[in-house]
């Protein structure tokens, strides 16, 4: 997901145990799915519960949704603006990079 994110790559994000406000994705072409109102959160792996029930409370439809919304938007996107070049995530350094350095 960090690294995604940071590639400018849309992502949906399933927060349970962990805080989204913490973790979650930066970006607007991002979305985050997770249910508020657990006092407990965040837990990590050590959920009190027999079972993670902030996880569990996290229904496929909403997941898909998010989805969606997020194919909508880079869609819309891409076919309101002329391309961009997007940041590469190879790790190579061009030799213009270099002469910068």
């Amino acid at each position: 997901m960090h690294m995604a994110t940071a590639c400018g790559i849309p992502v949906v994000a399933v927060f349970g145990p962990g805080e989204k406000a913490w973790w979650g994705p930066r970006r607007d072409n991002s979305r985050v799915v997770a249910r508020d109102g657990f006092w407990c959160r965040p837990c990590f792996d050590y959920c009190i519960f027999d079972e993670p029930y902030c996880l569990r409370a996290i229904s496929v439809e909403e997941v898909y949704d998010a989805a969606f919304q997020a194919i909508l938007l880079l869609a819309n996107e891409t076919t309101k603006k002329p391309r961009r070049k997007e940041p590469t995530c190879s790790g190579k350094v061009s030799g213009t990079e270099q002469a910068a350095d």
